[in-house]
């Protein structure tokens, strides 16, 4: 069977509705108010939301219900899991696909009814066209009066507070923009908040202020949902009117909803007069004028006042006793209520100035905590500056007495410089003193003479020296007279090494027909010798050492 939902706003007589659904015996599993933010405590404690039937019954003034009110919910809670987030509720309102939980929620609640399920909402009438194009079913659009619902809100601040949750819905149509402007609330008492209820309760407004938002919603859902909905109910006149009661029964049974009895209905309906009409109806037409200014046909508009003035309790004259009693109960109501708004006014006004004193107040502690940080960290560096002075104190100390100790050694070394250039001084003058000596002059013949001898000599003994050298057995005996006289031997060797003349490269040396090199006087066994190394040379193996 298709899901029965039942749009309506607070205190419309929503709660007699879902009750007489849940009596019938057609079988019909009924979800009261399935976005209430109470659904929240479905997941962490579901047994929670079972205790909210009395408290709300004693609070509201509802009906009495056999079963607790969210009983349907606590009964497939294993189905519904945590699909219920917080944005189902009033973020969601005019746009549920800002909402991705709305949908599997929403699903869930109508998959796992124990019989046909009905949606009770009084948070889904600025939402009624996606529902209808999600689920079909049938839809019946609830309404009331809107002098006596509005007087019913003011029996707990929760509704008014409601309506501007609503109001501060995401993607809100214009005129609903239109009406949050021109009740100015401070949004930066929401910041953060907005799908809080209870932080709108702290919000002070004034009647005038209440009355205007409500007005401005009953209105809108009144001309955007009327249309939308199968059946239209009024619960004034299924109240009063035994016809209508008789109409809207066959307009149900049409659409297959069956098994209602509307017998006992009933819904407080109070008497009006001059005065409540001055309070009302300025604040009427300011809501007009707000739906005109959002772009609304004037006919549409002046249909649904045209439906306001039919439904409305007839006026009573002011001669009535009971009637000025009435009367005078609501003019002491909005005198409190005045008196209660400006008084809250100034405790928020209080507020904010505490609270304004206190963000100073933190903001001067935190500038007194980055001050006293600065002169910690200040300090630090201090220290730390100290720490590196000392250091180049020590530093310096030692560079002090490396200097020092670099000059005692250059005084040391010039000492020693000035003694060796003394000593020097000393040997020069000791050798210009030998050199003028008689002796040295003497001795002058015989120094010559043995530089002539050695420059005579010198040529013969090194042809000499040459022959012993190229005959092994004679160089054999030299070497073996010689063996006793070590120093003659240097000698001869050093002769021998300044003497001969270097030996050419094998390149350049010309052979005679023995195979000795010319110029060299060279044993057979030398010459042999050295033709092999010439052969060799000439080889491939060695080809490329030249």
């Amino acid at each position: 069977m298709p899901p029965v939902f039942i749009h309506s706003l607070f205190r419309s007589g929503s709660t007699w509705l879902f009750d007489a659904f849940r009596r019938a015996e057609a079988g019909y599993w009924c979800y009261q108010e399935p976005f209430h933010e109470e659904l929240r405590k479905l997941s962490p404690n579901p047994d929670a939301l079972l205790s909210v039937h009395t408290d709300m019954a004693r609070s509201m003034r509802h009906p009495a219900l056999e079963c607790p009110y969210f009983y349907e919910f606590h009964a497939i809670r294993e189905h519904i899991g945590d699909s219920f987030q917080p944005c189902i509720s009033y973020a969601s309102f005019f746009d549920p696909t800002i909402c991705p939980a709305f949908d599997d929620y929403t699903s869930r609640l109508i998959r796992h009814a124990q019989g046909r399920p009905v949606l009770q909402c009084c948070r889904s009438f600025g939402r009624v066209a996606y529902l209808r194009r999600q689920y079909n079913g049938v839809h019946i659009h609830l309404w009331r009066n809107p002098w006596d619902q509005w007087w019913s809100y003011q029996i707990h601040d929760y509704f008014d507070a409601s309506n501007l949750a609503i109001l501060h819905a995401c993607n809100a149509p214009p005129v609903i923009n239109l009406l949050r402007d021109e009740l100015s609330i401070d949004n930066e008492l929401l910041r953060g908040h907005e799908d809080d209820v209870s932080r709108f309760e702290q919000i002070p407004m004034s009647l005038e202020s209440r009355y205007l938002a409500f007005y401005g919603l009953w209105l809108f859902s009144l001309i955007e949902n009327r249309p939308q909905a199968e059946v239209d109910i009024n619960i004034d006149q299924l109240a009063t009117d035994a016809e209508y009661r008789a109409r809207a029964t066959t307009v149900l049974e049409d659409r297959g909803v069956t098994d209602l009895n509307f017998s006992t209905c009933a819904v407080p309906q109070a008497q009006f007069g001059p005065d409540d009409k001055e309070f009302f109806e300025p604040l009427e037409r300011r809501v007009h004028q707000l739906f005109v200014m959002a772009g609304y046909d004037v006919t549409v508009l002046h249909d649904a006042i045209r439906l306001q003035a039919l439904t409305q309790p007839a006026p009573v004259s002011d001669g009535d006793t009971a009637m000025r009693d009435a009367m005078r109960s609501r003019s002491v109501a909005r005198r409190y209520a005045h008196h209660a708004f400006l008084a809250a006014r100034e405790r928020v006004q209080a507020t904010g100035q505490l609270n304004a004193t206190e963000r100073e107040r933190d903001a001067a502690l935190a500038k007194a905590g980055a001050a006293e940080a600065l002169a910690q960290q200040a300090e630090r560096q201090a220290h730390a500056a100290e720490i590196r002075a000392t250091q180049a104190e020590a530093l310096a100390g030692q560079a002090k007495t490396q200097a020092l100790a670099a000059e005692t050694r250059a005084a040391q070394g010039l000492g020693e410089r000035g003694a060796v250039r003394a000593k020097i001084d000393w040997l020069h003058g000791d050798l210009k003193r030998l050199y003028a000596s008689k002796s040295w002059r003497a001795t002058l013949p015989l120094r010559r003479g043995m530089r002539f001898l050695k420059s005579a000599l010198r040529p013969p003994v090194l042809v000499m020296m040459r022959w012993v050298l190229c005959h092994a057995r004679i160089r054999a005996v030299f070497q073996r007279l010689l063996r006793p006289f070590p120093r003659l031997t240097a000698r001869l060797r050093v002769l021998a090494h300044r003497g001969f003349p270097k030996s050419p490269p094998l390149s350049v040396i010309s052979m005679t027909k023995s195979g000795a090199p010319t110029g060299l006087a060279m044993s057979s066994r030398t010459t042999e010798v050295y033709a092999r190394l010439l052969a060799m040379r000439a080889s491939k193996a060695f080809r490329g050492y030249d």
